[in-house]
């Protein structure tokens, strides 16, 4: 997507790349997992949410040299001394998996996937 100069995709993918990487820019210094607004990851910190399991993204461009890209998640990373995500080793099985009830395992990629919420 490229509109008068502004490549969509390259801004969006600029901005998620720069989000994830302010954990290896700023680091965490706290052993038990906690967010603290004094690492300056807070973008990190939403995409690495244990408890995330819903995401929205909205992309929009201003004028021809400025755009804006932004997301929202469930649940909020930015809670001082909140664990960020439960350390350990990738899940095998869906019996690893309990955060949320009724989890299951994807195990190509370690990681579980919470069941889908109907709309209400």
């Amino acid at each position: 997507m490229n509109w008068q100069g502004i490549n969509a995709t390259q801004h969006i993918d600029d901005s998620m790349r720069s989000w994830w990487l302010e954990y290896k820019k700023n680091g965490n210094v706290d052993f038990k997992n906690r967010y603290s607004s004094a690492q300056n990851y807070y973008g990190w910190a939403n995409m690495a949410k244990g408890k995330t399991t819903r995401i929205g993204c909205s992309y929009w461009i201003c004028d021809q040299q400025r755009a804006i890209f932004t997301c929202v998640y469930n649940a909020k990373a930015h809670c001082e001394k909140r664990k960020i995500y439960e350390p350990g080793p990738p899940c095998s099985d869906d019996d690893d998996c309990s955060t949320y009830p009724n989890s299951r395992c994807i195990p190509s990629l370690g990681l579980c996937q919470a069941p889908d919420i109907p709309k209400g």
